[in-house]
């Protein structure tokens, strides 16, 4: 070890003023594995800790980016995890028939509005065959309120907003 010639080492009192900090923190930070040599000093007995600045800046960087890159993580993790949850208890729901999916309830309201449907239809006709005494005038009385409310069915969609409140 060669006599302190560079003006990059800096003692602990300087290197904690450079970065703000105080001595008992960069002790902390080199615990933490921060760099430093041991450097003959003109004047003392023994070898003296000394820093090198541009290595205790890139130990800091990164450290503070790896640090933020590891919440990021955590932060992902934790996320996912909760994702993974509400996956599996919407399953569990479906399988125990407390919620359908939305294409199954979709594909059931057009089958029972075709079914409904071809009913409502065929009422002008049954009615006229029962009834032979109704003048074509009343038959296309029921008919137009039948294709009203076909119409009125066929325009229904669902409110998802005030449906979700209604299970709130």
């Amino acid at each position: 070890m060669g006599k302190l010639k560079t003006k990059f080492y800096w003692s602990r009192k300087d290197t904690a003023e450079l970065f703000d900090i105080s001595v008992i923190t960069l002790d902390q930070w080199v615990a933490k594995d921060c760099p430093f040599d041991m450097v003959d000093v003109e004047g003392k007995k023994k070898p003296q800790k000394r820093f090198y600045i541009p290595n205790v800046i890139e130990w800091k960087t990164e450290r503070t980016t790896g640090n933020k890159k590891n919440n990021d993580l955590q932060q992902e993790r934790a996320r996912l995890a909760k994702e993974q949850a509400d996956g599996q208890e919407l399953k569990n729901a479906v399988l125990r028939k407390e919620l359908i999916p939305v294409k199954m309830l979709e594909f059931a309201l057009a089958d029972i509005s075709e079914q409904v449907s071809s009913i409502l239809e065929s009422i002008p006709l049954k009615v006229k065959k029962n009834l032979p005494k109704l003048t074509a005038s009343e038959v296309e009385i029921i008919t137009r309120e039948i294709k009203k409310a076909m119409n009125a069915a066929s325009r229904t969609k669902i409110d998802y907003e005030k449906a979700t409140d209604d299970f709130k």
